[in-house]
């Protein structure tokens, strides 16, 4: 599940052409640990799912890999 939360984050930022740095600043995170939850290095708590999920319009489990439709 991990690894979809990656790679759903990655897409949807890359999608708005946000450089991690960019989209960290946007919703008061360092860009380090942006990095870190898109290889796989940090586990995303609920709190910061549910911000990503607000931030981009999704729902948690687009985010999560448990549904494929995007937006909510």
């Amino acid at each position: 599940m991990k690894n979809k939360i990656s790679q759903r984050l990655k897409l949807l930022r890359e999608e708005r052409g946000l450089s991690q740095q960019k989209f960290a600043d946007e919703i008061n995170l360092s860009s380090g640990f942006i990095a870190m939850i898109e290889t796989n290095k940090k586990a995303v708590s609920c709190e910061t799912l549910i911000l990503f999920s607000e931030y981009f319009g999704v729902s948690s489990d687009f985010l999560l890999g448990l549904s494929d439709i995007k937006y909510k």
